[in-house]
C-alpha cells in the first residue's frame, strides 16, 4: 500500500503524545542493534550527571525525501558530571516507564568529556532507517 504524503504526516503526528513523554537514553555497550534488540540488551549510561530526559514537544511533521519526519523542539542533553571521559555507542528511545524499546540508533564510539554536555539529534521518521 502506498500512503500519500498527507496520510504520512497525519500518522506521524498522531504519535506525538507517545513520543513527547518517551525517554531518551545513551547506551554504553558496543552493540549493533537489529530487529531483535530489546531494552535489556542495552547498557545505559551510569556516570554522574546522567539522566534520561523525556523527548518533549515535537516539531510539526514535514516530508523530507519522501518520508514524514519530525524532531524534538529541544534536543535531549546529556551531561558528564564525572571526572573522566565516558564512551557511549548510541541512543535509544524508550516508553516513558522504561519498559519497552521504541527505537535505537548506533553511532559508533562517542566520547563525552568530563564536565561537558552533548546534545543528541533525534530524528523520527515514518520508515525504518537503514
Amino acid at each position: 500500500m502506498t500512503l500519500p504524503f498527507e496520510a504520512r504526516l497525519e500518522l506521524l503526528t498522531a504519535q506525538f503524545p507517545y513520543l513527547e513523554v518517551a525517554k531518551v537514553g545513551l547506551f554504553t555497550n558496543n552493540i549493533v542493534p537489529d530487529d531483535d534488540t530489546v531494552i535489556g540488551d542495552l547498557v545505559p549510561g551510569a556516570w554522574s550527571g546522567y539522566v534520561t530526559p523525556a523527548l518533549g514537544p515535537m516539531q510539526p511533521a514535514t516530508i523530507v525525501d519522501g518520508r514524514a519526519v519530525t524532531t524534538p523542539v529541544s534536543l535531549p542533553l546529556f551531561t558528564n558530571g564525572s571526572g573522566a571521559p565516558v564512551i557511549f555507542y548510541g541512543y535509544y528511545l524508550m516508553k516513558a516507564d522504561g519498559t519497552k524499546l521504541a527505537g535505537v540508533v548506533y553511532l559508533g564510539a562517542q566520547t563525552l568529556l568530563p564536565t561537558r554536555t552533548t546534545a543528541v539529534v533525534v530524528t523520527i521518521t515514518d520508515t525504518e532507517e537503514p
